[in-house]
């Protein structure tokens, strides 16, 4: 089994219809069998996963050898959704059960050893910048949430939060050789590592602090956002680039994805921003009506939960989705209907996760992206898990 649950979350994201070989849709893998319709294994990054492909896409159970792990795990529409059993080469054995790519609830390990069992959370962060010119780094992080974790001096058990750069714990600490006592305590975070947690007692002073920092660089990532949008044209490409460089883009090792882009509306799914760069029309229409938040509610939050948030767009929750036809009719209706949907769009997708790679790569600065793609998803019910994915694998 694997050390932390975040490495399994980013084996199982969708892949893109982009840039491939007759046999795959995976760019720089191999395949062995069918890998875009049937049954194959796709070979990339120094792992395997064997299954069945649905335009590229994992349908099904699979099977997935990584590093010193195998999991067998069921996948829709290309993320893991179901109870993922995990094996370690060295005997270890565990389960996870993912909602649609997202870690709900199970077992997580350490590199040192220690053990968390519970139920997890999707949250957003910022990651302060290095350099001032810089934005801050927006990251989409499962971490713990309810449940107890295990080390070998303790174990931890009540309620786990991330606060800025911290993940707090509060409840109840068990020492091994004394009695139990409440404690609040916090232990430093980073993004994509496996490292134990080393909690020590905190204040509610402290746990404020940090949450206010985390609301200055929120703060400060939108504003360095609406200053490219501000630019004339020419200006507003050479500061986009600067501000939003990472540091893969900066040593050339990996290109900008492409996706299937139509110019026109003679696509499937109907891109709610223009070629101009500006919300539809039929977007307006929703978001003025306020369908985000009242279809959103009628329908139930997507996965069963409501924690995944989009920082910067601060009190705005992603997740919700309108799965039902009812409310997909009712969405389609308030907008104007099909034609009005079409006639309005100049960009279109057959895919949807194509489509929503595309509007995290090219439009997530945009000033009102949170309640576009809360619009969207209204439509599209099914934008909702690929803009998810699309987040965590879009640079």
């Amino acid at each position: 089994m694997i050390r932390s649950f975040l490495p399994v979350i980013a084996l199982l994201t969708p892949v893109l219809l982009a840039g491939c070989t007759s046999n795959t849709v995976q760019p720089g893998s191999t395949c062995a069998g069918l890998c875009v319709n049937g049954q194959g294994t796709l070979t990339y990054g120094g792992q395997s996963e064997t299954g069945h492909f649905v335009m590229g896409l994992r349908t099904g159970n699979f099977e997935i050898r990584a590093k010193d792990r195998t999991m067998r795990v069921p996948m829709v529409n290309g993320v893991a959704h179901g109870t993922a059993d995990i094996l370690r080469d060295n005997g270890d054995r565990y389960s996870q059960r993912f909602a649609y790519g997202l870690a709900v609830e199970g077992t997580s390990l350490r590199d040192n050893g220690d053990r968390y069992e519970g139920t997890f959370q999707t949250v957003s962060m910022l990651v302060a910048p290095a350099t001032a010119s810089a934005l801050p780094t927006p990251a989409t992080v499962t971490v713990f949430r309810k449940g107890t974790y295990h080390t070998a001096k303790g174990r931890y058990e009540g309620q786990f939060a991330l606060a800025g750069e911290q993940l707090v714990f509060e409840g109840v600490y068990h020492a091994a050789s004394r009695k139990a006592q409440p404690l609040t305590a916090a232990a430093p975070y980073t993004v994509n590592t496996t490292d134990g947690y080393a909690f020590v007692p905190v204040t509610r002073a402290q746990i404020a602090g940090w949450i206010s920092a985390q609301e200055k660089l929120a703060l400060d990532y939108k504003t360095k956002q609406y200053t490219v949008a501000a630019q004339p044209a020419v200006a507003q490409a050479a500061l986009t680039q600067a501000l939003v460089a990472t540091p893969t883009q900066a040593s050339g090792t990996a290109a900008p994805a492409s996706f299937n882009m139509i110019e026109g509306n003679g696509g499937r799914y109907m891109s709610p921003i223009t070629s101009d760069g500006v919300a539809a029309a039929w977007v307006d229409k929703s978001i003025n009506a306020s369908l985000g938040s009242s279809i959103g509610g009628m329908a139930g939050a997507y996965a069963g939960q409501k924690a995944l948030e989009q920082v910067p767009f601060v009190g705005g929750f992603l997740g919700q989705k309108a799965g039902a036809a009812t409310g997909r009719s009712i969405a389609l209706k308030a907008v104007g209907g099909e034609a009005y949907l079409r006639e309005t769009s100049d960009i279109s997708f057959n895919n949807i996760n194509d489509m929503a790679g595309w509007l995290v790569q090219n439009h997530r600065s945009h000033a009102k992206f949170a309640e576009i793609m809360k619009a969207a998803g209204q439509i599209y019910p099914e934008l909702t898990p690929a803009y998810v994915a699309a987040l965590r694998r879009v640079r």
